[in-house]
């Protein structure tokens, strides 16, 4: 980055799971532009692991978070699609 500090872009695993819980729920407060608020955002984490453990095992699907610091900043789904 500009900065100096360096961005981690990887597929999440179980152990992201809090992580990425945070994350979401602080980007939900951050804009009106998201599907939901971050009052609505009541996933547990070992829910988080389950949705990560099946996007890890699905053939058209990756998922990737980015960390900053030790923090997740980001995160991107991609659905491929068969012809």
């Amino acid at each position: 980055m500009k900065d100096g500090r360096t961005a981690t872009f990887k597929s999440p695993c179980v152990e992201d799971a809090k992580n990425m819980q945070n994350f979401i729920k602080k980007a939900s407060g951050e804009t009106d532009f998201l599907a939901r608020y971050p009052e609505e955002w009541n996933i547990t984490v070992e829910q988080e692991e389950a949705w990560i453990n099946r996007v890890r095992l699905a053939a058209d699907t990756l998922n990737i978070i980015c960390y900053i610091d030790g923090a997740v900043v980001g995160n991107c789904e991609i659905k491929f699609r068969g012809e």
